[in-house]
């Protein structure tokens, strides 16, 4: 989609909607639309903590996002809380040796387990944007 017929950009652009009210979804779709720096800007807005997660009361400042566009294969690496891969590209790649077309997104985020008390992360995954163009957002705790 371009970026004059996004309603996401058309609404940011006004005013109507401010930048940290835009789901992960609406970051997706804006994404193509930004400079390096806005970029930067989004990334830091992904990296907001979530506070009382499964009843919880906890405060996390340590919390890294790595957005990425990828060409390439790779994995989402151990230890993310959460990671999101969107095909933007033109062609299908694959996600967990599925095929993955262009258009399609998948997220995983990670739990806090209220009977153990732990943090449930998801496996790492293997991907393959070999001949189109993921956009792989990755969120870390230290």
């Amino acid at each position: 989609m371009s970026c004059s017929r996004s309603q996401v950009y058309k609404n940011l652009a006004s005013g109507a909607v401010a930048l940290d009210t835009l789901s992960d979804v609406e970051v997706i779709e804006l994404w193509g639309c930004l400079n390096q720096d806005e970029k930067g800007v989004i990334g830091g807005l992904l990296s907001r903590a979530a506070v009382g997660v499964g009843g919880l009361s906890y405060t996390d400042t340590t919390a890294a996002v790595a957005p990425e566009e990828t060409t390439s294969a790779g994995t989402t690496g151990a230890g993310i809380f959460e990671y999101s891969i969107a095909n933007i590209g033109a062609s299908a790649g694959t996600v967990a040796g599925v095929n993955f077309p262009a258009g399609a997104s998948v997220t995983q985020r990670g739990y806090v387990d209220e009977v153990s008390k732990e943090v449930r992360r998801p496996a790492s995954v293997a991907y393959d944007a070999t001949g189109t163009t993921f956009l792989i957002f990755r969120l870390a705790y230290a």
